[in-house]
């Protein structure tokens, strides 16, 4: 099992899905939570209909708002979802 969570803080553009797949953390930009092209995509290694699939078994947290150091000190570090593909074993 994988876990998603889209994160944003105030502001346009800023936003994206914080995943927790079988390699670690990973972020995904997504400009608002219905912008989920992205993630589906990035699931699905291109395929966005297997991308959709597979979000049927993720859990889903809800969606949380940070203010701008705490929204910029979780991103940072962060890999890019154009850095690593999904990694889900077994």
């Amino acid at each position: 099992m994988f876990a998603i969570q889209y994160v944003n803080r105030p502001g346009n553009g800023h936003g994206g899905y914080m995943v927790h797949d079988d390699k670690g953390m990973v972020w995904v930009k997504a400009t608002n939570p219905a912008d989920i092209r992205p993630l589906h995509v990035w699931l699905g290694k291109g395929n966005a209909v297997l991308g959709k699939e597979l979000m049927r078994n993720a859990f889903s947290m809800p969606s949380i708002v940070l203010n701008a150091a705490q929204y910029n000190e979780l991103v940072r570090d962060m890999p890019l979802h154009t850095e690593r593909s999904f990694v889900k074993e077994g």
